[in-house]
């Protein structure tokens, strides 16, 4: 059976390769934990939204935000993640199981 894993962070919408590389590091780091190996992996960066944090919580998401170059809708709702990219994902790992 074809296995996905998707890892939302916030480091998956960062604009620097270190950020990337260190978020695909600690996936690896925690499929050698649970020795479980996905036959793929999709990074989604996911949504920030500040109604639902403690002023403490807003403060640490938006201070990882603002050291990754990572805009910040003044609204409080920020959405991270790229919903085409998402959807194109899924449709390429499910397509085989449909008999696509």
């Amino acid at each position: 059976m074809p296995t996905a894993f998707t890892c939302v962070s916030l480091s998956a919408a960062s604009v620097h390769a270190h950020d990337r590389a260190a978020i695909d590091e600690l996936v690896q780091s925690f499929f050698y934990d649970i020795g479980w190996y996905p036959d793929r992996v999709e990074h989604v960066a996911g949504a920030v939204r500040d109604k639902k944090l403690s002023l403490l919580e807003r403060y640490a998401v938006h201070t990882v935000m603002y050291q990754k170059d990572i805009p910040n809708d003044p609204s409080g709702d920020t959405e991270l993640t790229d919903w085409a990219a998402l959807d194109a994902f899924i449709e390429d790992f499910t397509a085989p199981l449909k008999g696509e």
